[in-house]
């Protein structure tokens, strides 16, 4: 559903799916939860400096257009309105992928998830061949192997007026209920299997620079059905503290940032490879994306796109990580 008028009389329109029909139909429709979302708003356009005073700084945000209702799942909100239950909140945390390239090769756009159940794996391909085909190597992770490329995503708070040190870690992150112990990923079932995270890792900065390792890698378990995503299991798994800090010897805040993707205090952090269900037949790859494609050069591929989601259990923030499920079917 979507509100469609904010001025005057405000206007519900509210679309019915197939199973809201069926079960209005059938006498017992109730509506017992909803969300609230934003997706249209663009913060940005709030002005502090309108020359017409502080009535008119919001104006323009107001005034923005809001999608009409649609019946697709997960259509109207893709990042919902979070709540907290504190009032004392300065700062709200948010979740990003780090592609700084720090402990491992900075991800390409967009990113391939390589079928390598066939033996060829998009890696073993020759620089020139990748090329040809507009692929970089940092583009590529491999099917459950962690070895080449993995995700590295961090929670924490992204903003420069809080320098990124241990004591505001403290003080705006973890005593506030903002650091996320677990993190869940939800993940389309019929092409993704689990996901391999780090068991084991540290992600911290020092008077020699900035490491970021995994000493220890699991693969998920206890995967259910999600309740929010068609098609999607969700699985739960650790989250690590981040120890990026500005606070220690021979470092400043440029250089834990530039480490980071976030520009404040850091939270926590995990580094993940999705394992798809191998093989993937050709048939799936028909159905639910694109066969014997090119991608600019001479070689033919299978893929399939897709996207997993990535939920802190303390901070409610959401990333969506868009991936193309890829299988070299010829060179």
């Amino acid at each position: 559903m979507a509100f469609l008028d904010n001025s005057g009389d405000i206007i519900l329109d509210a679309v019915l799916t197939d199973v809201g029909r069926k079960r209005m139909a059938a006498g017992n429709f109730k509506i017992t939860k909803f969300a609230f979302g934003d997706d249209e708003i663009d913060y940005g356009l709030y002005n502090k400096t309108h020359p017409s005073g502080s009535a008119y700084y919001d104006l323009q945000i107001l005034q923005t257009p809001v999608l009409e209702a649609f019946t697709q799942a997960n259509a109207n909100i893709n990042y919902g309105l979070l709540t907290y239950a504190r009032t004392d909140l300065l700062y709200l945390p948010t979740i990003k992928q780090n592609i700084t390239g720090i402990g491992v090769a900075a991800l390409g756009t967009p990113l391939y998830l390589a079928d390598n159940s066939a033996g060829a794996t998009l890696g073993t391909l020759t620089s020139a061949a990748l090329a040809d085909d507009s692929i970089v190597a940092t583009q590529i992770l491999i099917s459950g192997d962690p070895s080449t490329l993995f995700i590295l995503f961090e929670t924490g708070l992204d903003t420069a007026d809080l320098s990124p040190t241990s004591e505001n870690q403290s003080t705006y992150i973890t005593k506030m209920g903002l650091l996320d112990s677990n993190f869940t990923i939800s993940y389309d079932n019929r092409i993704i299997g689990t996901i391999n995270y780090a068991n084991s890792a540290v992600f911290r900065t020092s008077a020699t620079g900035t490491t970021c390792a995994v000493s220890a890698w699991a693969s998920g378990t206890g995967a259910v059905r999600s309740r929010d995503l068609a098609g999607y299991n969700t699985e739960t798994i650790l989250a690590h503290v981040s120890a990026v800090f500005s606070d220690v010897t021979g470092v400043t805040d440029s250089i834990a940032n530039a480490a980071s993707a976030l520009a404040g205090p850091k939270g926590a952090y995990q580094m993940i490879v999705p394992k798809i269900l191998t093989p993937i037949p050709d048939t799936l790859f028909a159905s639910l994306g694109k066969v014997n494609q090119s991608l600019g050069g001479s070689n033919l591929y299978n893929y399939i796109d897709t996207s997993i989601y990535i939920v802190g259990q303390a901070t409610n923030v959401t990333l969506q990580i868009p991936l193309r499920i890829i299988k070299l079917v010829s060179v």
